[in-house]
């Protein structure tokens, strides 16, 4: 039986794009050092073609299974104050 997790348990943090090995999928780098697949959904087609190494973007986590996260958005830099 699968067990369904409800959307208020879902962790959400920043993340840097490490690599592509496929299409919709990534390497990613999350804040606390650990590396995770993060994929991107069909809603967000555009996005993928946006993406490259170096790149910081927002995360969707499971609790369940913290080796793997969805990306939601691509984050812009913030202006550089002196």
């Amino acid at each position: 039986m699968k067990r369904i997790i409800h959307p208020s348990n879902f962790i959400e943090c920043t993340g840097i794009v490490i690599d592509r090995f496929a299409e919709t999928a990534f390497h990613a780098s999350l804040p606390n050092g650990k590396e995770c697949v993060a994929f991107v959904e069909k809603k967000q087609a555009p996005l993928r073609d946006l993406l490259k190494p170096g790149d910081r973007v927002r995360l969707t986590l499971c609790p369940a299974d913290m080796d793997r996260a969805r990306v939601d958005a691509l984050l812009e830099d913030e202006p550089r104050t002196k």
